[in-house]
């Protein structure tokens, strides 16, 4: 039976995986409640997937509430933003703005890309690049930020 982790027969389930509930002696899946992971019956949910939090064991969307908010905890903090936008103080959303030297502030999102490889068997190397829509800047780490590329928040 499908999402039945104990069953007494073929068609008797007494408990269910998880993403699963038990509906009767059958194991029902917690993805007909929108947003839902695990859940303990048709309409109540008890963890919301990433992009939802949980109100009243239902489950809402974050960017319904909070605008470019990818994950959150609740209606009024987002802890995650979409590609190009920061976490704001309050715990909104707001694009990332950069400017490198000799250019003016452009509007619009950075782009980071941020880089991790071994060098051999002990040692780690990081590298970031940032590019907007300007200039781009490779292996910054390497240069000096205060010349190349300034990033407000």
């Amino acid at each position: 039976m499908v999402g039945c982790s104990f069953c007494t027969s073929g068609t008797s389930c007494l408990a269910c995986d998880g993403g699963y509930y038990l509906s009767s002696t059958s194991c029902a899946a917690c993805s007909t409640i929108t947003g839902c992971l695990i859940c303990n019956g048709s309409s109540s949910c008890l963890t919301c997937t990433a992009g939802y939090y949980n109100v009243n064991l239902t489950c809402s969307q974050c960017s319904s509430v909070i605008e470019h908010c990818f994950q959150c905890h609740n209606d009024s903090s987002c802890i995650a933003c979409e590609s190009g936008y920061i976490i704001t103080a309050s715990g909104g959303c707001q694009a990332m703005q950069a400017s490198s030297s000799g250019s003016t502030t452009t509007s619009g999102p950075a782009k980071l890309l941020f880089r991790t490889a071994y060098v051999n068997a002990s040692v780690l190397r990081h590298s970031l690049s940032v590019s907007d829509k300007s200039a781009a800047y490779e292996n910054v780490d390497s240069v000096d930020w205060i010349n190349v590329a300034k990033i407000y928040i």
